[in-house]
């Protein structure tokens, strides 16, 4: 391989290695970000079934207040 041949090739395992690095940054960031999103998700679910824990005790509560009067 000629010296000229193999700059070319060195840059192209340069310039690939340089856009590996990127998008394994790029995949990092979105895990990351995936990671909080689920997080928020899962506190906004628990959030959801207390909510909905909530609204059955009080409908229970309303069906008892009904049967008394």
């Amino acid at each position: 391989m000629d010296n000229e041949s193999s700059n070319g090739t060195n840059e192209k395992f340069e310039y690939s290695a340089e856009k590996t690095e990127m998008l394994f940054k790029s995949v990092k960031t979105n895990l990351v970000e995936i990671t909080q999103l689920a997080h928020e998700a899962d506190k906004n679910l628990k959030s959801l079934q207390q909510s909905m824990a909530n609204t059955k005790n009080l409908l229970k509560l309303l069906q008892e207040d009904k049967e008394l009067n």
